[in-house]
């Protein structure tokens, strides 16, 4: 019995989702799907998920990597969930039928709501909506946790035909060149070389040199590095210098660490 949810995160909303979910599933184990050892690579839990954000209306590249490598028993009940700033269109399609393609059924695929950390479209949301934002959440993770906990069989969630046709156009070009996008970033000179933004980097794309960031060019894009820089020195561009930045107000930078 019990629960494995494996989550990704950057800003802290899909921790925030998969702690939640964890608390009301009887005997879930949280694991990082980036960080995840060979041995959590195979749950030994009759109920598997997979929560993470959405990256231009699909999953992260690391998602996929995870969906590649990890081991699941045909006979476990699997659900995802994803969380996102606008639209998740079709990412729960692309998460099926990758599992289906290895023989396992998506007995459940949900869509969260969440405040958008895409700082390099604008900046963080004010926080009363933010907070109406949490609230909405809240409700669906209970039908969630309903739902799993009597192991339904649902419709994945996805948005309409027209729509997925056309993000998936999208998110098949952007998907490849996420990697190389850390070359916008850089510096200003208020960075104190605090290293916290190797620290939360959660595919280690970041090694510090000579007390600065260096960026390896194998970015997901989660803007972790950004949004939890103390002292915001991190910009991409001249897009991001000023605006507020945003993480979930319940998650820590050290939860990522």
């Amino acid at each position: 019995m019990g629960a494995t949810i494996y989550y990704f995160t950057g800003t802290g909303n899909s921790l925030k989702v998969a702690r939640d979910l964890a608390e009301a599933i009887d005997d879930t184990k949280l694991v990082s799907l980036a960080r995840a050892t060979e041995e959590q690579l195979s749950p030994d839990t009759d109920i598997v998920g997979i929560v993470f954000p959405v990256y231009a209306w699909g999953p992260p590249s690391v998602v996929i990597r995870f969906l590649d490598k990890v081991k699941i028993g045909l006979d476990k009940y699997v659900f995802a969930v994803c969380t996102c700033g606008a639209s998740a269109s079709g990412t729960m399609m692309h998460v099926e039928k990758q599992l289906h393609a290895k023989g396992i059924t998506l007995s459940s695929g949900f869509v969260i709501p969440m405040p958008t950390n895409y700082i390099i479209w604008g900046g963080a949301l004010p926080e009363e909506k933010q907070k109406a934002m949490f609230t909405k959440a809240k409700v669906h993770i209970d039908e969630i946790c309903a739902a799993v906990k009597e192991k339904k069989v649902l419709e994945v969630e996805m948005g309409g035909l027209i729509g997925r046709v056309i993000t998936g156009l999208v998110y098949r070009f952007w998907v490849g060149a996420f990697a190389k996008q850390d070359k916008k970033f850089s510096i200003d000179e208020t960075c104190n070389g605090c290293a916290i933004c190797e620290r939360v980097c959660q595919v280690g794309n970041i090694e510090m040199k000579d007390g600065k960031p260096n960026w390896l060019h194998s970015c997901e894009q989660c803007l972790a590095c950004i949004q939890w820089c103390p002292q915001e020195a991190i910009q991409v561009g001249k897009k991001t210098t000023g605006r507020k930045r945003y993480h979930h107000p319940e998650i820590k930078a050290s939860d990522l660490m």
